[in-house]
């Protein structure tokens, strides 16, 4: 796969969609910047789990590889339940919310064959967990992450597939990981709890293009908010490309707030965020 290139990704003119430009946080006052940063430094090799105050309390963080280049992870953490964890797979992030039974499951993509995963539990604690996924180099990855706000939304449309179609794949249609192993097409994850303060959100679309039947581009999207709860907020995220030729590294991005009631500006679709995927099929 040989992907085009792209000028730099937060210069472009959003004319039509919004009357600002997609600006870069400032590194000297921006939190989520700073986060990213962080996302985007080699992960330190996790403390280990430091006995807990008080009763005992066995943690646990399970894997097992799943269709799709997929990983089912289940943390146990009975002591902490209604506490949020923080689930991390390189620089993809998400937060969840261990429920009254002590048990939080989520999928997430694999973007290595040997691929770790940790869990930060809100007592300080840390948990690291791994799994062996042959098929993870053969795919590609495009993610939207957020900690407040409504985020970006990813949007793939595969082949020439207008909006709306089979081929848009997005959060109202994600398709299955599983739909993903026969090579014709990929799927999109959404990923941690809904409505945590401060906590990660995500959405990742991964597309087999080692296994890919069929050539062509793959176009990417990012969805904007329109008004909702966060309609005085300014929209921040963060994207990653992973793949072959893909850039790999964070980037964080900042949209005007859409604007509230009779101000609020329509949803749009950004186009020029991320690369188009060009896939070499069999």
């Amino acid at each position: 796969m040989r992907p085009g290139s792209l000028g730099p990704l937060l210069g472009v003119l959003l004319a039509g969609v919004l009357p600002a430009a997609v600006a870069a946080w400032a590194e000297a006052h921006d939190g989520l910047g700073r986060a990213a940063a962080a996302l985007a430094a080699p992960a330190a090799a996790p403390a280990a789990v430091r006995p807990a105050a008080g009763p005992p309390c066995a943690l646990a963080l399970g894997a097992e590889a799943g269709p799709g280049a997929t990983v089912r992870l289940r943390l146990e953490a009975p002591c902490l339940a209604g506490q949020p964890a923080t689930i991390r797979h390189g620089a993809l992030a998400a937060t969840y919310l261990v429920p009254a039974s002590g048990i939080a499951e989520a999928v997430f993509p694999a973007f290595a064959t040997d691929a770790a995963y940790t869990a930060e539990l809100a007592d300080g604690r840390t948990l690291l967990t791994r799994a062996a996924v042959p098929g993870a180099a053969g795919y590609e990855h495009v993610a939207s992450m957020w900690s407040r706000g409504a985020g970006l939304s990813v949007h793939a449309f595969e082949f020439g597939a207008p909006p709306g179609s089979e081929g848009h794949v997005r959060a109202e249609a994600p398709r299955s990981p599983a739909a993903s192993d026969g090579g014709l097409g990929g799927y999109l994850l959404a990923l941690g709890t809904p409505g945590l303060a401060g906590g990660w959100r995500a959405e990742v679309y991964s597309f087999p293009a080692a296994a890919a039947r069929r050539s062509g581009t793959v176009r990417i999207g990012f969805g904007l908010p329109a008004g909702g709860e966060a309609c005085a907020a300014p929209v921040e995220a963060v994207t990653l490309q992973l793949g072959e030729g893909l850039p790999g590294a964070p980037v964080r991005v900042s949209l005007p707030a859409p604007g509230c009631g009779a101000a609020a500006r329509p949803g749009g679709m950004l186009k020029n965020l991320a690369r188009d995927l060009k896939i070499a099929g069999d």
